[in-house]
């Protein structure tokens, strides 16, 4: 066949390649403009992103370089740290460098100076804990300056949360900490810090702290970190509580009477020794508490409680005379942070009604119970007979109420429906409800 000119026709010029939409809905259109440019190339993406309303995004902005403290410090810029919320990438000494910049200013710190101070302090990497005990002239120079700084912080709090619960310290003796932290003088609280640090276990920090807040002055309270340093968390809940909180079985043993009629005074060195941890280091280093005669001083004690009510010690098996201890309850109250009133329950027989006397006590005793307060009781053998003190040391929905019977000197547990069909004998010795003791804590109000 003959060529037009003798020459073949040129190609025509590129066009670009025809595409198809994503075929699925659910395409997204990054993923879409990825499989494009494989297929169509670079310059067919762009014409239909284009056609789509779709801009080729932007370069992201470089990142801005993160401040740094010890330049800052170093140019004695206090404008430049303050202006940061957080020196968490900071090391401590670059912290404390800063802090010192800022407090050493001659005239009264602003409040956002004194805001930034704090978050420096809060930031520290080792924990606030140890900063504040190594620093501890840094650390009242910014108290000094009006710096909002806590002498209990959040660390303490915290590690105290972590063990708070039976055999250790109930929830309201641990709300008792900081405001005795706060009474120490800056000496004391110096000692303190340098405890809680040497401390081995939280549980032993928890024990210094529990002392502290049962009124304790910090001089005894410094001993006694020395004397518990070493002892293994298994010794502390052996030795620093006279009853059992927390028996794996029905029952635990714990502090006994050692006279006929001692039950009151029993109670009473119960509820000290549950509150101030050198008290009953004290009972449970004079022997066997759990015995009768193995332990002559706690013996003395219960003899000389009830001579203090006109009663004669009289010896387990004869004729005696027992005692109200309610004044004994209350001697303690820098202990416990509590006082206590006697208030009667008269129990009905074969069983008690809803809504009657004693449902309406128990309602009152668990709530005091679930806020970490111990309620001494009386119980007996009939409807309004006084005959014998215990202590309520806590309540659990499923188990219900542990009771230390000091008679028996074991702790067991009462269910409410016991105690509600006058039933709770045994574990305890006797079976009804007479009365209970209703705390009011010792608190300030706040001005």
């Amino acid at each position: 066949m003959a060529h037009s000119a003798g020459r073949e026709r040129s190609a025509p010029a590129e066009e670009p390649a025809q595409v198809e939409a994503p075929h699925s809905a659910g395409d997204t259109m990054a993923a879409f403009a990825l499989s494009l440019q494989r297929t169509a190339g670079n310059r067919a993406t762009r014409a239909l992103l284009a056609r789509n309303g779709t801009k080729t995004p932007p370069k992201p902005p470089a990142k801005a370089p993160k401040p740094d403290l010890g330049a800052l410090v170093a140019k004695k810029d206090v404008a430049g740290i303050i202006g940061q919320w957080s020196w968490a990438s900071a090391t401590d000494e670059q912290r404390r460098a800063a802090i010192e910049l800022i407090i050493s200013k001659p005239k009264k710190l602003t409040d956002e100076e004194k805001r930034s101070v704090k978050r420096l302090w809060d930031d520290m990497g080792s924990g606030l804990s140890l900063q504040m005990w190594l620093f501890m002239k840094l650390w009242f120079k910014c108290v000094d300056k009006g710096v909002p700084l806590e002498r209990w912080s959040f660390d303490d709090d915290f590690d105290l949360w972590l063990v708070t619960g039976p055999e250790v310290i109930t929830e309201y003796q641990a709300k008792r900490v900081p405001d005795a932290v706060n009474k120490l003088s800056r000496k004391e609280f110096e000692t303190l810090r340098l405890d809680l640090w040497m401390a081995h276990t939280i549980t032993q920090k928890a024990f210094i702290v529990k002392a502290l807040a049962a009124g304790r002055k910090m001089k005894d309270v410094d001993k006694f970190a020395d004397a518990i340093r070493y002892r293994s968390d298994k010794w502390l809940r052996d030795h620093l509580n006279v009853v059992e909180e927390a028996p794996t079985s029905k029952t635990g043993p714990g502090i006994r009477q050692q006279w006929e009629m001692s039950c009151g005074p029993t109670t009473v060195q119960a509820l000290h020794a549950q509150n101030d941890p050198i008290y009953a280091l004290d009972l449970t280093g004079g022997g066997d508490i759990t015995q009768v005669g193995k332990n002559a001083p706690m013996k003395k004690e219960q003899g000389k409680i009830l001579k203090g009510y006109g009663s004669t010690p009289t010896e387990l098996g004869t004729a005696g005379g027992g005692a109200w201890v309610e004044k004994d309850f209350n001697r303690l109250k820098a202990e416990t942070g509590i006082t206590y009133t006697w208030t009667p329950v008269t129990a009905v027989d074969p069983t008690n009604p809803k809504d009657g006397a004693v449902d309406k006590a128990l309602a009152k005793i668990k709530g005091w119970l679930k806020e970490g307060i111990y309620i001494p009781i009386v119980i007996g053998g009939s409807p309004g007979d006084t005959a014998h003190y215990n202590v309520i040391l806590r309540y659990d929905p499923k188990s219900g109420y542990l009771i230390h019977d000091p008679g028996k000197g074991h702790s067991g547990w009462v269910t409410t429906l016991m105690i509600m069909n006058n039933n709770m004998s045994p574990p305890l010795a006797w079976s009804h409800l007479a009365g209970y003791d209703t705390p009011k804590k010792n608190e300030k109000k706040k001005k």
